[in-house]
């Protein structure tokens, strides 16, 4: 798995593990090599996305992984791209380059939606607004306009301008089948983020799993997704952006009682699935919080 020692991964290594998984971590981070040695069963030091590179050091590692699982939009516009071997596409947890393409550009993403009636935040005609850039994550790049100079400036860019919405921000577990049958969603609020999310609490919106269930008409996912919405004051649910992978928090889903990552594994794998009962999913409030690792800073890698 990449990502491996950021602030979500620990917990994820972890649970992988305690399922018995052997599990080879990557991450790009140079100080936090000693820290992945330690944590996962093998450790590989990996450049950056964006360096040459990346392609022939994944490339490298495919004969030792039987799964990859990525966490970073920036691997996934490689694969949709179609940059990466077929051996490595035939082992990694993916949805098909068509929904790659959509999901991750935020300006395609936005017509698509647009043009199916999806319940996408619209379009902003002036302030007050946000900009996206067309390729961003973790809100880098986010910038809420209240101005009419700052609206033209970010109006010449690339990327969206979408109304401001103020409510109650969800991220949706969602897990598909092969054949793009949704399978089973945990809605879960967003209630502290910091880059990641921080707080979050389990709660099946009816509003919220009606709009991902809208979703999964018009996109045929694989595996396992995430869904951000927005539900404003009034009830009305809005589109914010789909992750054709895995969410890094998605282990508050695995707490409440939905192991989206047992449940993708097997089917990845071939095998049969049971998913959980919707009762069986306890509404939890997970807090999410940093602990501090020693390491060894004196040897050189």
């Amino acid at each position: 798995m990449s990502a491996a020692t950021s602030p979500a991964g620990a917990s994820i290594v972890r649970h992988l593990q305690a399922l018995g998984h052997f599990v080879i971590g990557m991450d790009a981070n140079p100080h936090t090599v000693e820290y992945g040695r330690e944590l996962c069963d093998e450790f590989a030091p990996a450049p950056l996305v964006s360096n040459p590179e990346f392609i022939s050091f994944l490339h490298s590692l495919a004969p030792t992984f039987d799964i990859f699982i990525p966490f970073l939009d920036e691997e996934l516009r490689l694969f949709a791209a179609g940059k990466i071997s077929r051996e490595v596409v035939q082992k990694t947890l993916l949805c098909n380059p068509d929904v790659l393409d959509f999901c991750l550009d935020k300006t395609r993403f936005q017509e698509f939606c647009l043009a199916r009636g999806l319940p996408v935040a619209k379009t902003a005609s002036g302030p007050p607004a946000v900009y996206k850039p067309s390729f961003g994550r973790g809100g880098k790049g986010v910038v809420t306009i209240e101005d009419a100079e700052l609206f033209a400036y970010y109006s010449r860019k690339d990327g969206i301008l979408q109304e401001r919405i103020k409510g109650t921000e969800y991220t949706v577990d969602v897990l598909f089948d092969q054949n793009g049958n949704l399978i089973f969603a945990v809605p879960r609020k967003r209630l502290e983020a910091a880059g990641v999310s921080r707080i979050g609490e389990i709660d099946f919106n009816a509003q919220v799993l009606q709009a991902v269930e809208q979703c999964a008409q018009h996109f045929r996912f694989s595996y396992a997704i995430n869904v951000q919405l927005m539900l404003d004051a009034e009830g009305r649910v809005h589109l914010l952006e789909i992750n054709p992978r895995l969410a890094g928090s998605a282990i508050f889903s695995v707490m409440a009682g939905f192991d989206i990552f047992d449940l993708a594994l097997r089917l990845f794998a071939g095998a049969s699935i049971e998913p959980p009962r919707r009762e069986s999913v306890r509404p939890l409030r997970i807090v999410r919080h940093w602990t501090e690792v020693m390491v060894n800073a004196d040897r050189v890698f």
